[in-house]
């Protein structure tokens, strides 16, 4: 079966907002391409994003985050072997070098006969832009407490809780919930799984 629709992805240490991104447009894809570099492929951040999927196809190509003509060339190499009708890029992640060889690379050489579709999340937002319209999209998913610490790398058992910068991370959420998006509910159903372990 041919894959019509892809997400590109580019990989840093936030996963968060690539994990979203995915959860929101799942219906707009039919496989990921990861693009990262040694770091992110050493620390298993693909996988971190990977954990909250439901086993989607992907693939990967890693690229030196610090060299345009480089991650032109594996994007030219990875679509001369793959064609796709559909491509959603998500620019929030990579390094700033990635996101803009990425945005310029899609916009300006697109692969043959894809419709290109390039969105940004800005930083702590419950919206991405589509960079081609100025549009903001509302952000709909929204993840479960277990959900969020295993897209952030982390594995939720008792004995991770008690980890000190786990447990900063989880506050920094209830946080994000509380002051962005004043979205109480979920704070009382987040706090209830917490209290029972």
């Amino acid at each position: 079966m041919t894959k019509s629709k892809l997400a590109i992805i580019l990989l840093s240490d936030q996963t968060i907002p690539n994990a979203l991104f995915l959860k929101d447009f799942e219906s707009s894809w039919d496989k990921i391409l990861f693009v990262g570099t040694n770091k992110t492929k050493e620390n298993k951040i693909g996988n971190a994003i990977l954990s909250v999927l439901d086993n989607p196809d992907y693939d990967e190509i890693i690229v030196d985050e610090n060299k345009t003509q480089n991650i032109n060339e594996k994007l030219n190499e990875y679509f001369s072997k793959n064609h796709f009708s559909d491509i959603l890029v998500n620019i929030t992640g990579g390094t700033k070098i990635m996101a803009l060889t990425a945005y310029y690379y899609f916009k300006n050489n697109p692969p043959l006969n894809s419709k290109i579709k390039i969105y940004y999340l800005p930083i702590k937002a419950a919206y991405c832009i589509d960079l081609d319209t100025n549009e903001n999209i509302k952000q709909n998913y929204e993840f479960n407490l277990p959900d969020y610490i295993k897209a952030t790398g982390n594995i939720a058992t008792i004995d991770s809780i008690e980890n000190e910068e786990l447990k900063s991370k989880i506050a920094s959420h209830l946080f994000d919930l509380y002051v962005y998006k004043n979205n109480y509910e979920i704070i009382d159903k987040i706090t209830a799984t917490l209290r029972n372990y």
